[in-house]
């Protein structure tokens, strides 16, 4: 039964509400993609619904995390109180409630990876490959505040916790690890259409792909195939753009509309990855794991209300930043991949904000956590950022030739 507009939801409700918008959002794409691939004549209302379902999920999605956030707070206060010391009576009461606490950290935790999962369409992000234009821009925001969200209640329940509750922060940090994970497959699947749909628009415009002929020694090669989402919407497009007549169809009509297409989507991965890597660049250097401006800048003031002092922050890494320093972090960086400049350089001031916050935790000789985050930050950078970047640099600034000998 529906709770009464008074009611405040609890973690299970939260849990709940969430799980149905995903089950909605499915329900809602699944029917577009049929009218949408029958040609029927609802296939842009059905369209619109699917857009409105997502937004609405994706708002959920959001709005649960920031529930887990707060959750985490709630839990450092209490377990801050208790510490303060108490009398029996008030001691028993305190560790029911952070029983409780304790419950509604998981319950949120778990239900923001599984609604996330489910937005983006599990670990080959098939929802986010099917969708375009809105509702991948909508997607790709809600997983960025989620890995900002759920970084930031990682931070709260290991300062809570200590070192007598490592079970709780081993779970947050999986918690975490299973959104950063669909973020950077977000970011994969961005990447790869972008490097396909420019293969493809340079070959059509070589004329490979046309009624311009060759010589077999002067035929460029084709370009890798489309993956099945990208064939399925480009082929979309040439029956939208035989179906309109008009100008379109006099100039040149599907294959003018594949080129549009290809440039189109190519255009919409570039300007989503540029977004993606400055929002996580801003996350990365706050390393905090999260939007702390609503902490305490009094370190008796923090210590009371569970929180961080902002003094402290700088020399925190966020929990997750040395999973975004990945592989495809590295692709964006190298030179065998036609990414442009300006996407490189937000690239690299993502890798140059995690080598200093790691550097910076890393001088925390006292801090054994922060020593051991900012070594799994410097072994990622080792492994796969610096060695693009070494082959950008060759790329860009080839070494002179050897002197000749004699």
């Amino acid at each position: 039964d529906a709770l009464p507009i008074s009611a405040s939801p609890d973690a299970d409700d939260l849990a709940d509400w969430t799980a149905r918008a995903g089950d909605a959002v499915d329900t809602a794409e699944r029917a577009a993609g049929d009218e949408s691939a029958g040609g029927g004549s609802d296939a842009a209302a059905a369209t619109r619904l699917a857009d409105a379902e997502l937004a609405a999920c994706a708002a959920y999605v959001v709005f649960v995390a920031r529930r887990w956030r707060d959750a985490a707070a709630e839990f450092a206060s209490g377990r801050a109180v208790n510490r303060a010391g108490a009398d029996a009576e008030v001691e028993g009461s305190n560790g029911v409630e952070d029983a409780e606490r304790r419950r509604a950290l998981r319950v949120l935790g778990d239900a923001t990876a599984t609604a996330l999962a489910r937005l983006v369409g599990g670990d080959g992000a098939i929802a986010f490959r099917r969708r375009s234009g809105a509702a991948r821009a909508a997607t790709l925001r809600a997983t960025l505040r989620v890995v900002e969200h759920a970084s930031a209640a990682a931070v709260r329940v290991k300062t809570a916790s200590g070192t007598g509750d490592t079970e709780l922060g081993d779970w947050s940090a999986s918690v975490v690890g299973a959104v950063t994970t669909n973020a950077v497959t977000v970011f994969a699947v961005l990447g790869q259409e972008f490097c396909l749909l420019h293969e493809h628009a340079r070959w059509r415009a070589s004329g490979a792909g046309g009624d311009v002929l060759h010589d077999d020694d002067d035929a460029p090669s084709p370009p890798p195939p489309l993956t099945p989402e990208l064939e399925t919407a480009l082929a979309r497009a040439a029956a939208n753009a035989s179906t309109t007549g008009g100008v379109a169809e006099d100039r040149a009509g599907p294959t003018a509309a594949d080129s549009d297409f290809l440039l189109e989507r190519m255009e919409e991965c570039h300007v989503l990855l540029l977004h993606a890597l400055n929002a996580l660049r801003r996350h990365v250097s706050s390393a905090s794991g999260g939007d702390h401006r609503s902490e305490s800048r009094d370190p008796a003031e923090a210590a009371a209300s569970g929180g961080v002092t902002r003094g402290a922050l700088p020399f925190v890494v966020a929990p997750g930043v040395a999973a975004l320093i990945s592989p495809t972090t590295a692709a964006f960086l190298h030179p065998r991949f036609p990414f442009r400049t300006k996407l490189r350089r937000r690239a690299l001031r993502l890798v140059a904000a995690a080598a200093t916050v790691a550097r910076r935790a890393a001088n925390r000789a006292e801090d054994t956590e922060s020593v051991a985050e900012a070594r799994a930050v410097a072994e990622a950078l080792r492994d796969h950022a610096w060695p693009a970047l070494r082959f950008l640099l060759e790329a860009d600034h080839p070494a002179p030739p050897p002197p000749p000998a004699g």
